[in-house]
């Protein structure tokens, strides 16, 4: 599986950002069999196909995959962890694109907050 992983990073950094999308899709819906939602890799995937998705315009579609890919993060880390963090700052930057200020500063605070204890 982490040779779909890099060969989508690959098409991904060529502007291909579709077909990259497309590669990861793939490979999320096997590693979702193998390893569930909430392993490492999968979530990998869930902000990759985001950035692909935000790469072609499709705001909604990277809120909505970074939004799934930040709820894994939080079942096992919790609020605090870089990795929760880091999902949240990629889900604020979609929602500011689309001028969800509200959300955005909240989940902003929130970041703040966590970074704050760590």
């Amino acid at each position: 599986m982490l040779t779909l992983f890099w060969l989508g990073r690959t098409i991904f950094e060529q502007g291909r950002y579709a077909e990259a999308e497309e590669v990861w899709r793939a490979e999320l819906k096997d590693r979702l069999e193998v390893h569930g939602e909430i392993h490492v890799d999968t979530l990998d995937d869930y902000h990759w196909i985001g950035r692909a998705a935000l790469s072609q315009g499709n705001l909604v579609e990277a809120e909505a995959v970074w939004r799934k890919g930040l709820e894994g993060r939080r079942k096992p880390h919790g609020d605090c962890h870089i990795e929760t963090l880091n999902g949240a700052s990629w889900l604020s930057n979609s929602l500011i694109a689309q001028e969800k200020y509200t959300e955005a500063e909240a989940l902003r605070k929130e970041q703040w907050e966590g970074r704050r204890k760590v």
